[in-house]
C-alpha cells in the first residue's frame, strides 16, 4: 500500500477536515490497536499503534501494509484456525467478535495471550474497515510462568483480583436478590 493511500485512510479514520485525531493520540492509547482496509482485493493494515507493535516486539511501521494472513501467522498454530474463523465471520458479516489467542512476541521470544476484539464496518465511501484492539492478559491466564490456558473459573477469579475496583456479585434465587 503506498503512502498516499495510507494518508487517505488515516484521514477517513480521523473524521472531517479540521477534526483530525492526532496520530500521537492513537499511539498513546494503552491498548493495542490496528486498523485494516480492503485495498486491491486484499485487506491490509493501514494503522497500528506502538502498544500493539510492542506486544509483538515490532515497530508500528513494520505492520503497515501487512495483510490479515500476516496477522494470522503471528497466532499460535493451535489457535490459528479458530482465530481465522472469527476474523472471517467479522469480515463477511460486518460484525464483531472477540477471543483470547496466543500471539508470538519477537521481543519475548514466546507466545503471549492477547484478547483480540475486532469489528468490521463500511465507511461512507463504501470501503470496508476492520478495527482490532488487543489487550495482553498473559499474566492472568498463565500458570507458573508457563503458557498454558487455565480454566474459566480461574481466569474469572484472576480477573476479579486484577481489576482495580470494587466488585459486588449478586445471586438471584426465586426472584430474590442476595449478596
Amino acid at each position: 500500500m503506498d503512502k498516499d493511500n495510507i494518508e487517505s485512510a488515516e484521514e477517513k479514520l480521523s473524521g472531517s477536515a479540521g477534526n483530525k485525531t492526532p496520530r500521537k493520540l492513537i499511539d498513546n492509547i494503552q491498548a493495542g490497536i490496528c486498523v485494516f482496509q480492503r485495498h486491491d482485493g486484499k485487506i491490509q493494515c493501514i494503522i497500528a499503534n506502538r502498544c500493539y507493535a510492542c506486544m509483538l516486539g515490532l515497530k508500528a511501521d513494520d505492520l503497515i501494509g501487512n495483510t490479515i494472513d500476516c496477522l494470522l501467522k503471528r497466532v499460535h498454530p493451535d489457535d490459528r484456525e479458530r482465530c481465522r474463523r472469527e476474523i472471517a465471520d467479522v469480515i463477511d458479516k460486518l460484525g464483531k467478535a472477540s477471543g483470547t489467542f496466543r500471539f508470538y512476541s519477537r521481543a519475548k521470544n514466546e507466545y503471549v495471550f492477547l484478547i483480540m476484539a475486532c469489528e468490521s464496518v463500511t465507511g461512507t465511501d463504501g470501503n470496508q474497515l476492520v478495527y482490532f484492539t488487543f489487550t495482553n492478559v498473559s499474566s492472568i491466564v498463565t500458570i507458573g510462568g508457563k503458557n498454558e490456558l487455565v480454566g474459566r473459573n480461574t481466569i474469572l477469579r484472576r480477573l476479579i483480583d486484577y481489576i482495580p475496583a470494587s466488585i459486588i456479585v449478586y445471586k438471584v434465587t426465586n426472584g430474590i436478590m442476595s449478596i
